[in-house]
């Protein structure tokens, strides 16, 4: 049996809430739990209700219209807007950028074709609510391994003796080729001298990583290995994201062949991140 969408309609205008729900209706997917004629009802019943999906009008007469005031409905309920007015599909589509929730907006006359649409939009919007969630929580695991794996890196002592040190992969920030001692120099967080990994290289240090940690830290061709958790780029130069992790300035020059590459996993990476904490204090709350 296919999954029933239970809905809620908002509109001024009761005949137009009145063909739109029999056309819900029609189909097999949709069930209408309740229409309103005014936002602030509407959001009242939401304190209390949870729906899989929210359609609204665009205006309403003598309220305000409801894309100001998006920031009201639930982030965790799909919205949909309809309007018969252009102008205002225009006027809403900045607010709409910043209401992740927010699945489309359809125009006026509502038909059965336009159910179909709705359908489509919807089920879109559950896929990437998986996506995320699956990415969440390979993040999250992602996160806990670099915690609890620590690579053995050695700290050195005014006497040019050295003394091993285990420092968590989460904590490294950069790694450089050192040829005075054929191994590498170490920066990491919280540590306002670097440490050194003697007698190895950029790639088999890349490679022990990986093999704890997939996906943590990218090679930049033979110039150093950098750790997404804790950098980002600024013009052609990946830096720390805190200054503050070494007393000197730290910056891996991108190489131009690299250029695009290396920036759109950063990016995609920083965007995974912020999911990640999104969901993970969406979670806490519901705790609370």
């Amino acid at each position: 049996m296919p999954h029933i969408i239970h809905c809620i309609l908002i509109d001024d205008d009761p005949a137009v809430l009145s063909p739109m729900q029999n056309i819900l209706h029609q189909s097999a997917q949709f069930h209408v739990d309740k229409c309103f004629t005014s936002i602030d009802n509407a959001l009242a019943y939401l304190q209390t209700h949870q729906p899989d999906l929210i359609i609204s009008d665009i205006e309403f007469p003598q309220q305000d219209l409801a894309y100001y005031r998006l920031k009201e409905f639930p982030d965790d309920i799909p919205l949909c807007l309809i309007s018969g007015y252009p102008v205002y599909v225009a006027q809403s589509y900045p607010f709409l950028r910043d209401k992740a929730s927010t699945i489309g907006i359809l125009t006026k006359p509502f038909t059965p074709a336009l159910m179909q649409v709705l359908e489509t939009l919807y089920n879109q919007y559950k896929q990437r609510q998986e996506r995320q969630q699956q990415d969440s929580y390979q993040t999250e695991q992602l996160i806990r391994a670099a915690n609890e794996h620590k690579l053995k890196l050695f700290k050195l002592k005014d006497n040019q003796s050295i003394v091993p040190v285990g420092i968590p992969i989460a904590n490294i920030i950069m790694a450089f080729p050192n040829r005075t001692f054929r191994g590498l120099t170490v920066y990491c967080r919280y540590f306002p001298k670097p440490f050194v990994l003697p007698n190895t290289t950029l790639k088999e240090c890349f490679e022990d990583i990986e093999s704890r940690c997939p996906g943590l830290c990218i090679p930049i061709g033979r110039s150093g290995i950098a750790n997404l958790l804790n950098v980002t780029t600024e013009c052609d130069t990946i830096i720390p994201q805190n200054r503050n992790y070494a007393t000197t300035k730290l910056s891996l020059p991108i190489p131009v062949r690299l250029q695009r590459d290396i920036k759109e996993k950063i990016q995609q990476f920083e965007k995974r991140l912020t999911q990640y904490k999104e969901t993970k204090r969406q979670r806490q709350e519901e705790l609370l």
